[in-house]
């Protein structure tokens, strides 16, 4: 988990206002982490014309011939790469 009490912010949350918006996703890859729908929002916001990139680090249980390709596929299809 996360300490709460040591990751505070120091003041109060702002939403997004622009410049470039980047997403890190860091765990084993796996259909039900959801790195599928991430990769689709990642379609729409630089559909919506935002700077936005997504990193994602893991592997999957089969030495990266399993759901990694299937995820390398998505990331081909979308036009994402």
């Amino acid at each position: 988990g996360v300490d709460t009490a040591r990751f505070r912010r120091d003041g109060p949350y702002l939403p997004y206002r622009g410049g470039p918006f980047r997403v890190v996703s860091c765990g084993r890859l796996n259909p039900v982490k959801g790195h599928g729908d991430l990769l689709a929002a990642l379609r729409l916001l630089r559909d919506g014309g935002l700077d936005a990139a997504v990193t994602i680090i893991g592997e999957d249980d089969d030495g990266g011939t399993g759901f990694r390709a299937t995820l390398e596929a998505e990331v081909a299809r979308l036009g994402l790469e």
